[in-house]
């Protein structure tokens, strides 16, 4: 995997907040280290996974709204201070607000209706920017919000989720990226992915070397060295996220995570 170099122009986007440091908090590291230009880029805030909707699920409903907006912000601030670990200003971070779990089918099946998120019973962002303050939870403004902000930064490396994730936030995410990029050739930007939940993809590749990849077909696998400061670093920055260690799952993805390499796989070539 080729390091960030001083100019260049590195867009991260995923879905989650998390994903960011999971899939690339060595290769953002590098970048700040190496002075180039960073953006991160997260699509929605994560507010309803799975364990806060069964803590709510007997509130009321305007009780519920206030408790997942709450999360939304408590998620936010924490990508916020795990990034600012590795070197990554706060404004250098756009949150966009789409709703959690509903990115593949605001492309897939909203695309151009507006769709009413349960967890918040709204059918726009909450926290808003220059980015989503006129948006509302359909797949076309979602697009719009995105190619606004690759015109703007005009990226020369991007770097986000894998089709293949089992997550369907983050199968979107791709999609949405690859959208955007198609209705922007003039960018040429580079992309690689990442992979989260994948088969127990950690476990399987038991990551050390490129040689653990032969098994896994049709992937142009690029590896990033990480030394035990740039784990450390990245350990450091993951513990900032305390809403999810409460979940056995994520903590696993967590510590997954933390290897001596960061795999990905390149696109476009």
């Amino acid at each position: 995997m080729p390091l960030p170099q001083e100019g260049e122009r590195i867009m991260v986007v995923v879905a989650h907040p998390d994903d960011e440091i999971i899939g690339a908090g060595g290769y953002l590291t590098y970048a700040i280290k190496n002075k180039a230009e960073v953006l991160v880029v997260i699509l929605t805030n994560g507010e309803g996974n799975r364990l806060s909707a069964l803590y709510v699920k007997n509130q009321p409903p305007q009780e519920i709204k206030k408790i997942f907006l709450k999360e939304g912000k408590i998620r936010q601030n924490e990508s916020i201070n795990a990034l600012k670990i590795i070197g990554v200003e706060q404004s250098k971070v756009i949150f966009l607000d789409f709703p959690y779990r509903y990115l593949l089918k605001l492309f897939e099946k909203n695309w151009s209706k507006k769709l009413v998120y349960p967890y918040t019973r709204r059918d726009k962002p909450f926290y808003t920017n220059q980015y989503n303050q006129d948006k509302f939870y359909q797949g076309e403004d979602l697009f719009k919000s995105l190619d606004e902000i690759f015109k703007n930064f005009k990226p020369n490396v991007v770097i986000t989720h894998n089709f293949n994730d089992y997550h369907p936030d983050h199968r979107a995410t791709y999609l949405f990226v690859s959208s955007v990029l198609k209705n922007n050739p003039q960018l040429k930007s580079e992309v690689y992915t990442f992979l989260v939940h994948f088969n127990n993809f950690y476990k399987i590749l038991n990551i050390t070397s490129t040689t653990n990849f032969h098994h896994l077909t049709n992937f142009n696998f690029y590896s990033l060295p990480l030394d035990n400061s740039m784990i450390a670093l990245k350990k450091s920055a993951l513990s900032q996220y305390k809403s999810q260690l409460e979940n056995p799952y994520l903590r696993y993805i967590f510590r997954s995570s933390l290897k001596k390499d960061e795999i990905f796989i390149k696109e476009n070539e």
